[in-house]
C-alpha cells in the first residue's frame, strides 16, 4: 500500500526544515561548496573525520551528518577501491537530483527521507543501507 511521505511515522517537518535549510544560510553554502569538493575528489572512507574532528565542518553534528544536502547537476566518477566510498554517511532528508554516480559506494549510509530525482547509479554499490520514506 502506498503512503505518502508526509504520512509516514517518524517524518519530523521541523527536522526536515532545519536540516536542509542549514545548507542555505549563514555558513551553510559555504560549507555545501566544500564538502561537494571533496565528494568530487574522491571522497573515501571517513572522508569527513580529520576535519570535523579539527572543527572544521561547522554545524554538521557527527563525522557521518550530511542531512538534507542538496546534490545538484553532478556528474561524479570515482576510481574505486576506497574511492567514492560513502561509510555510514546520513543522508536523511537529502535531494539528490539530475546526477550520476558511477562506481560509488554506500555502504553503509541513511537515506530517511530522501528524495532521489532523475538519477544514475552506475556500477555502484548499496550495502546494509537504510531508505526510509
Amino acid at each position: 500500500m502506498f503512503t505518502p511521505i508526509h504520512l509516514l511515522p517518524g517524518l519530523d517537518p521541523e527536522k526536515r526544515n532545519s536540516y536542509q535549510q542549514r545548507w542555505e544560510k549563514d555558513e551553510g553554502p559555504a560549507l555545501r561548496d566544500k564538502i561537494l569538493q571533496m565528494i568530487r575528489d574522491g571522497a573515501g572512507e571517513d572522508f569527513l573525520q580529520w576535519d570535523f574532528e579539527n572543527h572544521k565542518l561547522g554545524f554538521l553534528e557527527s563525522m557521518w551528518d550530511l542531512k538534507g544536502l542538496n546534490i545538484f547537476q553532478e556528474d561524479l566518477t570515482f576510481a574505486g577501491e576506497g574511492s567514492g566510498w560513502f561509510e555510514a554517511i546520513d543522508f536523511s532528508y537529502g535531494h539528490f537530483y539530475h546526477s550520476k554516480f558511477r562506481r560509488a559506494e554506500f555502504s553503509p549510509a541513511t537515506f530517511s527521507f530522501a528524495r532521489v530525482y532523475n538519477c544514475e547509479f552506475i556500477d555502484c554499490t548499496f550495502g546494509f543501507n537504510s531508505f526510509y520514506g
